[in-house]
């Protein structure tokens, strides 16, 4: 991996942990975000987004997958960024957790563990039922 995507991930983590105040820091939100997070990092379609924009998506996404509720004030003061400003990239995220690039395999096969809640499992049920 080169150093500026080296960067520019532990950016976007610092960037999650910062919106992560309006949910109290929530385990399980925060991992399945880092894991949209991971994935954008490495799919060239996200190469252009700020660090920032991501985490707030991802952070969103995972929200939105968990049904914790709708993106309040306190996501948009934490965050920066607006449900309505997240939309396109929610869609964009969720399009590539449909269709996984092959390079994908190793950050899915990492989160099917309990340690990391068995993200990838669980998303991949959440898209067959219609998500």
């Amino acid at each position: 991996m080169k150093l500026s995507a080296i960067l520019r991930t532990l950016a976007a983590l610092s960037f999650l942990r910062q919106s992560s105040r309006a949910d109290d820091y929530d385990l399980e939100t925060r991992t399945f975000a880092k894991y949209f997070l991971k994935i954008t990092m490495i799919d060239e379609r996200f190469v252009g987004y700020k660090p920032s924009f991501l985490a707030a998506g991802a952070h969103c996404l995972a929200r939105f997958m968990l049904r914790k509720g709708d993106w309040s004030q306190a996501h948009v003061h934490s965050s920066g960024y607006t449900s309505r400003q997240l939309r396109s990239l929610l869609s964009a995220m969720l399009e590539c957790c449909e269709k996984p690039p092959k390079h994908l395999a190793a950050v899915y096969n990492k989160y099917t563990d309990k340690l990391h809640k068995r993200v990838s499992i669980v998303l991949e049920t959440e898209l067959h039922k219609g998500f």
